[in-house]
This record gives structure tokens, C-alpha cells and sequence, in this order.
């Protein structure tokens, strides 16, 4: 699996989605022929949308994911403003171990295919590395976790105008680079209650849109820089939390 936008691999898990408009940056989640516009997200009880062009308003590294739920009919109240599916999301938390991971991901033009247009294999290096830790900070009281991931790439755009402009054609190298950051500390503060705070970077820079008739000159850079934190206060009723 190349991508690790979660609503690009998530959807083979669920069974009843799919991704749409795959990108370097992003995608969007489509149920029962539905745009990334009519289905929602929830991470932690809080919305996590774009308003504009549709799908997550912030990426989320699969390693800060605990479990998520999706729900594509008999919405209820509290996850209105959907006709497509509401996807709810838990992001992992510490506990009284401490515990993490590591991983490392290496790809290059050495497993890929020449394109139509170019002659040979163009140079291609992909890398993706992070980890995660958690662990008490009090134990039994203040726990946290946190999750880091880092996207390099370098690919090429082949500028080919049949000979019209020769002095354009060639290679041209476009570099990506995106960072995710996960963070969240919870305070118990009693059996039956839970405060915590979580915060999220979704951090991108890519060179895009160069290749085929369109020359380096015609290619821009786009960039973009998400975060947010979010605090709540949860109350247990019966005083059980799995």
C-alpha cells in the first residue's frame, strides 16, 4: 500500500467505502456514489472537515489511530449533516506502559516501470519514517502519547511537446514533503471522569502540475499547514471505559 492518508487505505478495511481523487496530500471517502462532500468525519468527537473542497480538514498519521467507526445509514442526531457516511475516529492515548514504535519505508525508481513519454526509468525516491510513544506521566492519573511521521519524495515530471518547444523538454524533478504530528495527554480525574487535550500538525510542500505539454514554467508549489488542539471533558455514566 503506497499511501498512508487514512481515507485512502481505511476504506479496504470498512468494506463499504472507497477513496476518491487520490493525491500525494489527500483523498476523499465516497459511499454509495457520494462526492467527499456528503460524508463526515469525527476524530474524538470533534469535526474534522473541509468545508470547501470536501474530505479531512487534517490528516490523522495511521500510527495515532486507536479505532475508528463507520456508519453509512440511520445516522442519529448527533451526526447530522451527512447523506454519504460519518466516520468516527479515537486517537490513541497512553496508559501505565510505556510502549512505541518505529518504521521505516524506502522505495526508488528500481521497482518502476518507464512512463509513455519518457525513454528510460526516471529518478524516483520515496521515504516515509516516524514512530510513536506513550506512557504515564502519573500513573493511574495523566497519561499521554504522541505519534510523528515523515513523507519525502522526489518525482519527476516529463515535459514532452513533440518537438514544438525543444529547449523545454525534459525532466523535471518535484519534490514533496509532508509531516504529521499527533499528541494527546488525558487526565482522570475520577473513576467516572476524563479531561484531555489533543493536538494535530498536518504540514505539506509540494511541486506540482509540470508534465506533458506543461513546462516547468508552468508549475506551481503548494503548500499548506494544518493544526489544531482540542480539549474535553467526558463523563462515564456507568463508570466502565474499554
Amino acid at each position: 500500500m503506497i499511501s498512508r492518508t487514512w481515507p485512502c487505505w481505511f476504506p479496504r478495511l470498512s468494506g463499504r467505502l472507497r477513496s476518491t481523487r487520490p493525491r500525494r496530500a489527500s483523498c476523499e471517502i465516497s459511499v454509495a456514489g457520494t462526492g467527499g462532500r456528503q460524508s463526515n468525519i469525527f476524530v474524538d468527537g470533534f469535526e474534522d472537515y473541509d468545508f470547501v473542497v470536501g474530505g479531512v480538514g487534517y490528516d490523522v498519521s495511521p500510527e495515532g489511530i486507536q479505532e475508528f467507526h463507520v456508519v453509512t445509514n440511520n445516522f442519529s442526531a448527533e451526526q447530522a449533516r451527512s447523506v454519504g457516511a460519518v466516520v468516527n475516529m479515537i486517537e490513541r492515548t497512553g496508559t501505565n506502559d510505556i510502549h512505541g514504535d518505529a518504521f521505516y519505508f524506502f522505495r526508488n525508481q528500481a521497482i518502476h516501470c518507464a512512463r509513455l513519454l519518457s525513454e528510460g526509468k526516471e529518478p524516483y525516491r520515496r521515504q516515509q519514517q516516524g514512530g510513536t510513544l506513550g506512557g504515564p506521566l502519573k500513573r493511574d492519573k495523566i497519561f499521554a502519547f504522541g505519534a510523528f511521521e515523515d513523507h519525502r519524495e522526489t518525482d519527476t515530471g516529463i515535459v514532452n511537446t513533440r518537438g514544438a518547444y525543444p529547449e523545454l523538454e525534459g525532466n523535471v524533478p518535484l519534490p514533496f514533503r509532508r509531516d504529521l504530528v499527533t499528541a494527546r495527554m488525558d487526565v482522570l480525574t475520577t473513576d467516572k471522569n476524563r479531561i484531555f487535550y489533543r493536538f494535530n500538525l498536518d504540514n505539506f510542500n509540494a511541486a506540482e502540475n509540470v508534465g506533458g505539454i506543461r513546462a516547468k514554467s508552468n508549475g506551481r508549489n503548494q503548500s499548506n499547514e494544518c493544526s489544531g488542539t482540542r480539549g474535553e471533558r467526558h463523563l462515564h455514566l456507568w463508570g466502565r471505559q474499554n
